[in-house]
């Protein structure tokens, strides 16, 4: 028996089971009791779990106090904070509009302007969403109509609150709603109580090299319940208010995500200010950008990531790391980002930073979004470097996918397991691919599928990929599709390496395929198949409009004629399971287009007489 306590378990049982080793050693006076039916096997309880407590708050304590292993959200927030990082808030969705009022009758006013908080309406879903100006805008007459081009409007409705200013120590003024968006937020301080006069707005705090005492800069926290909370300067790092004034803190309240997408758009009449300048009757709206850009607010994990990021770039932009944490810290509704340089490129371009861009609700970013990012990288840049945003490039993978599986082991139906591994499919994709700089490891994605569910014994999966290419009309466009891998087969193989989704010429459906060109041992010649229709002998063939490459999987189409612009499909098989991407390009899994069948086992069900009639699947 033990002779001391052993205090480095944690497990209640094991805790009372050394307490009851000590009690019982050798020479103790309660060596001899019997614990199970006696009050001291209470006492015991109690000592146990107090320990248990103890232990179970310490380990708990100890892990919320770092980064990487705090699980409460406050405890994330607060660890970030001292690495001067504050969690993204939820964004609102914003669009690009181009607006036309037609002047009232009667009316001389020479200018209009849409004070910032203009109300528009958009109907998703058959719900209606309210979205508003983020700024205040002016526009003058011309031939009687005001023109406001590239509007910015954000979803949401406006509030306001406001606070007496006494200047107590660290005094804080808190956000009263969870969903706002603070990159609308507008904090306006008054000298007076009761006053409008001399008000000064002020900024978000940015970054301390241009901050002095005078400097109308605040401090933007979210604190512990979730909230954010506004604190002003200490005129040392930032100006202090004028105590017996006020802080009027205007913000914007958004549905986030839900709004993403919104494509037309109406301007909500009730606005009387502009109503008596303008016929209200006749408003002209197109959309230049349809709403993005709205996403949830930034969650435990996201908040894990970025904040060491943001640390370590210092708010400028110089590697490739910068570049990507600046765009994560400072921008919502963004899943990754790549960044590279230049002379990186197959053919080398200096003083240029690539970066591509994975938008959360859609594929590619939109005009405005770029716009805003290249404006903001202009102030964190090295001298002589140029930004450029290049869309994202996806190259998407697909499957012929055959599973045996035991029936005795579930009582799921085929079909059932079926859906099973397409939910995998899903599963895989989001989390493994989707991003920049991915791998496909295709062991790792057979070992997923066996492991869904315990009655599927094995997984064949024959890969495919494909890219979308847009065509145009113009004969004088060469469209360029890069798979960067090498594509199955052989240079002079007589099947054709590359299908595609048909298009129209002439109105007949038409495709694409390939074949060898005599003695040339690094590309194939593309050609064109026309549908047969009614009298046709032979189907109709174009020759010589693009190449393949198989070793690197580049193919280039270029003196196609057909009827609209429109996007394909190119269609291939890889030579290699394994896929990696680089740079912009992104994997995905496109599970609609996978087809899965699931087949019994039949060894595991009769033994070794099922061998007889038992099938495997075929790589081809």
């Amino acid at each position: 028996m033990s002779t001391q306590v052993n205090t480095t378990e944690l497990d209640f049982d094991q805790i009372k089971k050394n307490l009851k080793d000590y009690f019982k050693r050798e020479g103790g006076q309660f060596r001899d009791y019997d614990y199970e039916g006696s009050g001291l096997n209470n006492l015991l309880d109690i000592l146990a779990y107090n320990t248990h407590y103890n232990a179970v708050n310490a380990h708990m304590a100890m892990n919320e106090s770092f980064l990487d292993s705090a699980q409460v959200r406050g405890n994330v927030v607060s660890r970030a904070k001292l690495l001067g990082y504050t969690p993204k808030s939820i964004t609102a969705p914003t669009a690009l509009i181009n607006v036309t009022f037609s002047r009232r009758e009667g009316s001389t006013e020479q200018s209009l302007t849409l004070p910032r908080g203009t109300k528009f309406t958009s109907i998703i879903d058959e719900v209606a969403y309210t979205f508003e100006t983020t700024a205040t805008v002016k526009s003058t007459v011309e031939d009687g109509y005001f023109k406001f081009t590239d509007l910015e409007i954000a979803e949401g409705s406006t509030r306001s609150e406001v606070y007496t200013i006494d200047n107590s120590y660290d005094q804080r003024f808190i956000i009263n709603a969870k969903n706002v968006d603070t990159s609308t937020l507008l904090v306006e301080v008054f000298p007076n109580l009761n006053s409008d006069q001399n008000k000064e707005t002020y900024e978000k705090f940015s970054e301390f090299p241009t901050v002095d005492g005078s400097s109308r800069i605040y401090f933007l926290d979210e604190n512990s319940d979730g909230n954010f909370e506004i604190r002003f300067g200490n005129d040392l790092f930032g100006k202090r208010p004028q105590a017996s004034g006020r802080v009027q803190i205007s913000y914007l309240v958004t549905k986030g995500p839900v709004t993403n997408g919104a494509v037309a758009f109406r301007y909500k009449t009730g606005q009387a200010n502009i109503d008596s300048q303008v016929n209200t009757e006749n408003i002209r709206i197109t959309t230049s950008s349809r709403s993005a850009g709205g996403a949830l607010a930034e969650d435990i994990n996201s908040i894990k990531y970025n904040a060491p990021l943001s640390f370590i770039a210092q708010e400028r932009a110089v590697t490739s790391d910068d570049y990507k944490s600046l765009i994560m810290k400072n921008f919502s509704g963004i899943d990754t980002v790549a960044a590279w340089g230049g002379e990186t490129e197959n053919v080398p371009v200096f003083g240029k930073v690539y970066i591509s861009v994975k938008p959360t609700a859609a594929e590619f970013l939109t005009a405005g979004q770029k716009r805003d990012i290249l404006q903001y990288l202009q102030g964190k840049k090295v001298v002589g470097m140029t930004p450029e945003i290049v869309d994202a490039e996806y190259t998407y993978i697909y499957y012929q996918l055959f599973f045996k599986y035991n029936p005795s082991a579930t009582t799921i139906s085929k079909g059932g397991l079926e859906a099973i591994v397409r939910q995998t499919l899903q599963n895989y994709n989001s989390s493994r691919l989707n991003n920049f700089d991915g791998v496909y490891r295709h062991s790792n994605f057979l070992s997923s599928i066996d492991a869904s569910n315990n009655a599927i014994l094995n997984t064949t999966a024959r890969v495919f990929a494909y890219k979308k290419l847009d065509i145009t009309t113009s004969t004088a466009d060469v469209h360029v599709a890069e798979f960067d891998f090498q594509l199955d087969g052989d240079v002079n193989q007589a099947q054709s390496m590359i299908t595609t989704t048909p298009f129209l010429v002439n109105g007949r459906p038409t495709r694409l395929f390939d074949r060898p060109i005599d003695g040339d041992n690094s590309k194939r010649e593309i050609y064109s198949v026309k549908s047969l229709i009614s009298g046709d002998t032979s189907a109709t063939e174009t020759a010589n409009i693009g190449f393949v490459y198989p070793g690197t999987g580049r193919i280039e189409v270029n003196n196609l004629v057909h009827d609209n612009n429109e996007t394909i499909e190119i269609q291939v098989r890889p030579s290699s399971d394994d896929i990696i991407s680089q740079k912009r390009k992104i994997l995905q899994i496109d599970v609609n287009k996978s087809t899965i069948v699931g087949d019994i086992d039949n060894i595991s069900v009769a033994g070794s007489s099922g061998l007889s009639d038992y099938n495997t699947f075929n790589r081809d």
